[in-house]
């Protein structure tokens, strides 16, 4: 978890290259924040996640594309905001472990257009 100067909290998830000028950055957004998780429960799911078990978090997501920035032509900034599965996520970045994460995309909400939108799934699957 890294947290902004200004108080935002976020998960770096991923970074995937489009082309030698475009990339994908992937960010998960809790919308509570890590002070007002219960520890108790962080930690029972720390260690369900040491037996093998794989929980799941949900999210509403929303497709951003920045030009140009930092060398590149496009940036596409992939945000999930949860909306579900704070103690989960937090716990399993503590631990380490990977979970599981559904997510709807907001085609309406997002910053991209249907070409775009296909693009990011095509990179995705």
């Amino acid at each position: 978890m890294k947290r902004e100067a200004y108080g935002t909290e976020y998960y770096k998830a991923g970074l995937r290259n489009i082309s030698s000028l475009k990339k994908i950055e992937e960010y998960i957004v809790p919308i509570q924040s890590s002070e007002s998780l219960n520890l108790k429960a962080v930690n029972e799911y720390i260690e369900s996640m040491n037996v093998k078990e794989t929980p799941t978090a949900l999210s509403i997501s929303f497709l951003d594309i920045k030009y140009p920035l930092n060398h590149y032509d496009e940036i596409w900034v992939y945000s999930h905001f949860l909306l579900d599965g704070h103690h989960k996520m937090y716990a399993a970045n503590k631990a380490k472990k990977a979970i599981t994460l559904l997510s709807f995309l907001s085609i309406d909400e997002s910053f991209a257009n249907k070409k775009q939108i296909d693009k990011l799934f095509q990179v995705l699957t």
